[in-house]
């Protein structure tokens, strides 16, 4: 089973899409709405991938979601972050942005409990012709 976590508009088929706006009044059609730095209503071991896109960035509390994420990810399982590059415009052009990630953010201790298997930059260019990069990394439960 697949999380679409932070799904906003992107929701994907065959997965369980999770709105983090808490007052969301499902006009997209999210599977599920709630405040996840308040935890994820999710059993443990419930899911073998998680999509995390352009969502972390916002968070408040990193460390309590990642924990949450640790916990209702089987083992094995494989997390994909997308977030904006530190050095990106996007990075901090959003006024709900609290946190930016470099390379160095998906080594070290940052991810307890998983390993990074793949980091790459992914330059893209925006319709307004400004060059952003995003970090995409592919992470897996230990």
């Amino acid at each position: 089973m697949q999380l679409n976590l932070g799904a906003g508009s992107d929701i994907r088929e065959g997965a369980v899409n999770y709105d983090v706006n808490k007052d969301c009044l499902r006009p997209t059609g999210e599977d599920v709405c709630g405040d996840c730095e308040e935890g994820l209503p999710f059993k443990d071991d419930t899911f073998s991938r998680i999509v995390a896109s352009h969502i972390l960035e916002h968070i408040h509390n990193l460390r309590s979601l990642k924990r949450e994420l640790l916990r209702v990810m089987k083992k094995d399982g494989e997390l994909i972050v997308t977030v904006p590059d530190y050095t990106s415009p996007d990075a901090w052009g959003d006024d709900t942005h609290c946190r930016a990630f470099s390379n160095q953010s998906f080594f070290l201790d940052f991810w307890p409990g998983f390993t990074v298997l793949t980091l790459k930059d992914q330059p893209m260019m925006k319709a307004n012709k400004q060059k952003v990069t995003w970090l995409v990394a592919h992470i897996m439960k230990n």
